[in-house]
């Protein structure tokens, strides 16, 4: 004689044999945003032009003060060919649930002089 929870397997496993297989379908995607340029912020409102030239014009002066800091670390260090680091095996990243004295640890400090050698100043 068969238990209720041997009935109830089977009653379920006919039921997921007989149904026709699932599929799946993309059903959007997320467009990538447009870069800001003069022209997109020449077809907006009136209203809002100035503040997003002002804005596209701080970024390009940010964007120079960048390239000029790396272009003059590079020459200081007399660096001629940049390169990408080899892979890391490690997770990227960092543990956010250390206790509250840790954050004031040595490998804490060494951590966190690692994250702002790569801040450049604009």
């Amino acid at each position: 004689m068969l238990t209720a929870y041997k009935l109830l397997f089977r009653f379920i496993m006919m039921g997921l044999l007989s149904t026709s297989p699932l599929s799946a379908a993309i059903i959007g995607t997320n467009v990538p945003a447009l870069p800001i340029s003069q022209s997109r912020i020449d077809s907006l409102p009136d209203q809002t032009r100035k503040s997003w030239t002002d804005y596209l014009a701080r970024s390009k002066v940010f964007s120079l003060a960048d390239r000029k800091f790396f272009d003059d670390e590079a020459r200081l260090n007399e660096i001629t060919n940049t390169i990408s680091p080899p892979p890391a095996r490690g997770s990227g990243r960092i543990s956010l649930d250390n206790p509250p004295a840790w954050y004031s640890s040595d490998e804490a400090r060494r951590i966190a002089q690692i994250i702002v050698s790569f801040q450049t100043p604009a």
